[in-house]
């Protein structure tokens, strides 16, 4: 297998844990703080086997909430890859922060554009994902469309954030390899 290959599936499994994780301590929570009866049910033919189930008046509430709380997990996700992604790059890292960093022994947060890169666009496409489970959930009615609409509006922002710092690496490339053809 190739290591562009290997690194993006490396870097998916931390961003898919973290959406199972977010939706199931959104219905845990939501169920919690509204004091919704529910039980487990085992189902042999369904993909998940246990499903949560709930009073039918409750879904919509359950379904959005524990929606918009796994969107905030994995948005967490990927503003911690975008901040690495626009301030902690190895290409355009400022000297003083390194040396910061360095002093506290913190160099390991620094990252060169092959890793800033696969682990940003795993955690962007998680983040498309989810907007995706949310627009099937509003499909099927049993989510608010307000939290699609945060939803995508997130996506849009946090995908021309990234696509800006792309840009900005490749002029930084750009210029590194004009200098080298002059010298």
């Amino acid at each position: 297998m190739s290591k562009s290959l290997i690194k993006l599936i490396d870097s998916s499994l931390l961003p898919a844990a973290i959406m199972i994780v977010g939706k199931v301590f959104g219905i845990y929570l939501v169920a919690k703080a509204f004091g919704f009866e529910w039980a487990l049910q085992n189902s042999a033919d369904s993909f998940i086997s246990l499903k949560p189930i709930f009073a039918e008046k409750d879904i919509i509430i359950v379904s959005s909430y524990s929606d918009l709380i796994m969107l905030l997990f994995v948005l967490m996700g990927l503003s911690f890859t975008l901040f690495r992604a626009l301030y902690l790059h190895a290409s355009h890292i400022d000297p003083r922060f390194v040396a910061k960093l360095a002093t506290n022994n913190l160099l390991d947060l620094v990252k060169d554009s092959f890793d800033v890169y696969h682990e940003s666009s795993m955690w962007l496409l998680f983040t498309w994902i989810t907007t995706l489970a949310i627009f099937l959930n509003v499909l099927l009615e049993r989510t608010y469309i307000w939290i699609l609409v945060i939803s995508m509006l997130c996506c849009f922002g946090f995908t021309l954030i990234l696509l800006r710092d792309v840009g900005k690496e490749i002029a930084l490339s750009r210029k590194r390899i004009a200098t080298e053809n002059f010298a």
